[in-house]
């Protein structure tokens, strides 16, 4: 299954119509809201948990 790095309600709906797995970021809390519309398959709040999840997601065979 393909992967696809979102930050709004709107991309994580497009992820779901497209049938790929969405990774909902929030670490822009200024920038950015804190709850989605829609639930992301993944939730990162850091980019030091991106760089951790990254490796794992792109082994991933789904």
């Amino acid at each position: 299954m393909k992967k696809y790095l979102v930050n709004s309600g709107a991309d994580i709906h497009a992820g779901m119509q497209a049938n790929v797995r969405t990774v909902g970021v929030q670490w822009l809390p200024e920038y950015q809201t804190l709850e989605f519309s829609v639930a992301p398959h993944f939730l990162l709040k850091s980019i030091e948990e991106f760089l951790h999840i990254v490796p794992l997601i792109g082994e991933s065979k789904e």
